[in-house]
């Protein structure tokens, strides 16, 4: 190495020291930023402290109330209404065995009458025969003929083996004779109309002196003793329902008790709902009245009532750790109306109590109970 780079080098060692020393120096000199402070607000939210407990279930019902015992008003002869005594109208009430209707069958009945009188008349020639030819049947037959009168109903035929004297009485038309005037007889029962039960008119109006037709419907009665609702169950309940289950029922301000009496089997396709019926009594109950409530069918072990719109991904429910969100998986076990009966959560837990847009998984919140 020349003399000349031997001076640059002793030079340049100091100088680059001194840079580095400098550079240290300036260093040190310079001051440690202060940490900005985190100015995210957490987000206030309302939760309630859960408890779990014991809840009936309930399935709602609803539905119109129909008469169990309904009966529509068909006469089966033709004729002019008579007075009854009773006007039959809307509201008009009737006892077991009251007459409703009578049509004018008199006519019918004097025709009747002369055909029995007819009928005796025939028997009473032929009982020489019999007591000549068959001894020991006449007794009998004679007391049958006696018997016939012409405003009675014809009396039963005596119970003969004698197949000879059945074949002799059968050759006069006597038999003929008697299974007509028999006809004739359950016709004429068709004239009056009773009251098959203790009911009450609901459709029609009949006014004495009006013609009314066979086969014409006149009218219906129902009975103001017992009534039922129908109502329409979801499939999915199906298998918790059994007769006799209570129902609780009501119409504005007034309720019923109720119990299941029959449970279709039939499920309906497109609505996936199951008829039911309930039986329902009462001093103010109408046929065509419309009734909810629910039924009870269970009890619910260890369950919490939330709203239905609180679920997230139809089985989780946000929970608050500390200041922090949590999703927690529950068990749908029950749906009612608005609320839904879950297990999985805590007693303890502190469950989110609104609807929370844009939330996720250990969001920063604020809780505060709200119930």
């Amino acid at each position: 190495m020349s003399k000349r780079q031997w001076i640059i080098s002793a030079l340049a060692i100091p100088i680059v020291f001194l840079g580095f020393a400098g550079m240290f120096g300036l260093f040190n000199m310079k001051k440690t930023p202060e940490r900005k402070a985190d100015n995210r607000t957490a987000r206030a939210i309302n939760v309630v402290i859960v408890e779990n407990r014991t809840e009936p279930m309930l399935i709602p019902v609803n539905g119109k109330v129909t008469a169990t015992n309904k009966v529509e008003i068909f006469p089966e002869v033709t004729g002019v209404l008579m007075d009854s005594g009773k006007r039959f109208r809307v509201g008009q009430t009737y006892r077991k065995g009251e007459v409703m209707i009578a049509v004018d069958g008199r006519e019918n009945l004097l025709n009747l009458k002369a055909q029995r009188s007819a009928f005796k008349a025939a028997f009473t020639g032929v009982l020489p025969d019999i007591k000549l030819d068959y001894a020991s049947s006449f007794a009998e037959w004679q007391s049958f003929t006696n018997d016939i009168q012409p405003d009675k109903t014809l009396p039963a035929l005596p119970e003969s083996s004698n197949q000879q004297l059945m074949n002799f009485l059968s050759a006069r038309g006597l038999f003929q004779q008697y299974y007509s005037i028999q006809s004739m007889e359950n016709r004429q029962s068709k004239f009056t109309i009773y009251a098959p039960y203790d009911c009450t008119v609901s459709l029609g109006e009949l006014n004495p002196g009006t013609l009314v037709r066979a086969g014409q419907k006149v009218g219906e009665v129902i009975s103001s003793s017992g009534y039922e609702l129908e109502a329409a169950v979801a499939e999915s309940d199906l298998g918790r329902l059994q007769p006799g289950d209570v129902a609780n029922l009501r119409n504005g301000s007034r309720e019923y008790t109720s119990k299941v009496m029959r449970i279709g089997r039939n499920i309906d396709p497109q609505m996936q709902r199951v008829q039911v019926f309930l039986s329902i009594s009462g001093e103010d109950i109408q046929d065509g009245m419309y009734l909810e409530g629910t039924i009870t069918v269970d009890s619910l072990e260890q369950v919490y009532p939330v709203g239905r719109n609180l679920l997230i991904e139809s089985d989780k429910l946000y929970v608050v750790n500390d200041t922090l969100l949590n999703l927690r998986i529950v068990e749908v076990v029950h749906e009612y109306e608005e609320n839904l009966y879950v297990r999985g959560l805590s007693n303890g837990d502190r469950l989110v109590d609104q609807v929370l847009d844009g939330a996720y998984e250990n969001m920063w919140v604020q809780p505060k109970t709200g119930k």
